[in-house]
This record gives C-alpha cells, structure tokens and sequence, in this order.
C-alpha cells in the first residue's frame, strides 16, 4: 500500500513538472462542500492513504504534507508510516496552517494549483491573494489526480424524488418567491446554488447521494423570472421529470452547470455564499456578472419551519 502511495505521487510530481506547478492541494470535500465525501471524491484518501473524514493534502516538488485535527493524530501516524508524507498536527503550536506553509515556502513566480470544485471560495480567494504576492498564480481547473486514479470508483447516483406538498407545507413556487424576496434586500437579482440541503428544501426533493443525508447531487440557479435545477441525469427518474414539469423550474444535467454559468447572459447581480460556493463556481460567474457575497437565502428560510413541517 506505501508503495502505491509513493508511487502516486511520484506521478503527480511529474505531471506538476511537466506543467509548471511548484505546489499541489488537495481536499477531503466534494463540489458541495459536504460533511460526507461520498468514494468519487476521496482524491486526499487515494493520494495519502490517510482514511479519516478531514485532512488536506499538499504535495510539492521535495515535501508532501498532510493536515488534520486531533482527532486523528494517532490514526494519521500509523497509515501516513513510510510514505514519506509529513504529518501537519492542526491548531497544535508551531504548527503552521496550510495557507501559512505556502506563505513562508513558496518562492517568487512560482504556481499553486488545485481542483477549484472542491475549494470554497474564501480559501481559494486567501490562496489567490497570497500567490499574487509573489508575483506567482493559481491554477483551479485542474484535476491531476483523476489522470492517476484509474480505477476511480463512479460517481454515486441514486434515484430522486419529489416530496409531498403535505409534507412540506409550501410549494416551490411559494419558496421561490420567499427567495426572490431575500435577494431583492441585497439588490441582487441571481442566486447560484450548490449546498445540497439547500437545493434540496428549495425544490421540494430528495436523494440518497450522501452518506447519512436524503440529498441528491446538484446545483440551482434563480433568477429573477427563472429557476434551474441540475441533476445527475440518472437521478431525475420518469416520476420526477412528470412532477417538474408542472413546477416552475427547468430541469438540467448535472454535468452542465459550468457551460451554464459561462454562456449565462446575467441581469443584476449574482448572490454567492463564499462558504458554501467553490472557487471554481466564483471564477466563472465572476468573468461576466457583479458578485455580491452573503449567506444564501435558502439557509435561514429553511430554519423557520411552517405549521405543516412543526
């Protein structure tokens, strides 16, 4: 198993060369930035070995690292053993974060780059800042690692479906026009979305694409006169595409949502919650609309439970 690990990174590294980057990063998160990363996503787990459910990887050129909390030290040891990766003990003293490594070792002109889907825009704005400093840059629309795994298990997809209205106590019309509401108080007349629980509430569904969450994989987009809905095209069985149709909503693949944002024509403002969007979503939108940060809509609306839900 340490064999395969070096392995891998021996191969990362040679792609890093070959493609100018002094340093990569690796996450624990999927593109929605969920508590659980289903197989697909465990890109940290197959470049490190290190099991545990949070952790980043960063491998340079003559170091490898890995960062996570106490709750993993001893575990992080043991699997992280003749691997030649460093073990980064969170919030213990001395101990530099991720962001602060980068800061006091890498060198001027030099590139960080990382999949932009699996960082949250606040991280990946705090990377950006810190590299445009030393006159360097980031690349976020890479995927090295997914040249590597060449038997990355398949992206979980499990059917979806439409919840009652009996059981939800508003329609999705009702919701969108409380969302529409939430935007116009910060003059924004766009809402992209991709926290699954969010999306989730908002139109009325349900999936099984999370461990220990009745969510499906997907993204949203509100306008002001319209609403999209990307789903795996699996997951949107004949059921629910017969419910949507009589939804104010338009029902997307999945795998379309950045050919969306890049071809969108925006009117007004984009609302994005830079905790909870990627960076990757942010650079795109960014490229061809106004971006106002703040707590999606949907997270606060979807606490305050109506009569049918109480």
């Amino acid at each position: 198993m340490k064999q395969n690990i070096c392995e891998r990174i021996a191969k990362l590294r040679k792609m890093m060369k070959e493609n100018g980057v002094a340093y990569y990063y690796i996450t624990t998160a999927d593109y929605h930035a969920s508590e659980y990363a289903d197989d697909y996503f465990k890109e940290r787990e197959f470049m490190s070995g290190f099991t545990g459910s949070n952790g980043n990887l960063l491998i340079g050129a003559d170091m490898a690292g890995l960062w996570t909390d106490g709750r993993y030290f001893i575990q992080a040891e043991k699997e992280l053993e003749g691997s030649g990766i460093e073990l980064f003990r969170m919030a213990e003293e001395g101990v530099p974060t991720t962001l602060e490594y980068l800061e006091q070792n890498m060198k001027e002109g030099e590139v960080l780059a990382f999949d932009g889907r699996t960082v949250a825009t606040r991280l990946g704005q705090q990377m950006e800042e810190m590299v445009e400093k030393k006159n360097g840059k980031v690349y976020y629309d890479v995927d090295y690692v997914d040249a590597i795994w060449s038997d990355r298990p398949a992206r979980k997809c499990e059917e979806a479906y439409a919840l009652d209205e009996k059981i939800c106590g508003k329609t999705v019309s009702e919701k969108l026009d409380m969302v529409r509401e939430s935007m116009a108080k910060k003059n924004c007349q766009n809402l992209v979305l991709s926290k699954l629980d969010d999306i989730m509430w908002l139109f009325n569904i349900r999936g099984n694409d999370v461990e220990c969450n009745p969510v499906a994989l997907s993204y949203a987009v509100v306008t002001k006169d319209n609403s999209y809905l990307f789903l795996q095209e699996k997951a949107a069985t004949e059921g629910l595409k017969s419910w949507i149709v009589n939804q104010p909503v338009v029902l997307c693949d999945y795998e379309k949502i950045m050919d969306f944002l890049q071809e969108q024509t925006w009117e007004g403002a984009v609302l994005l919650d830079k905790e909870n969007i990627s960076y990757a979503i942010y650079k795109l939108v960014k490229e061809s609309a106004e971006v106002v940060f703040g707590d999606n809509p949907t997270e606060l609306l979807k606490s305050m439970k109506n009569e049918k839900e109480l």
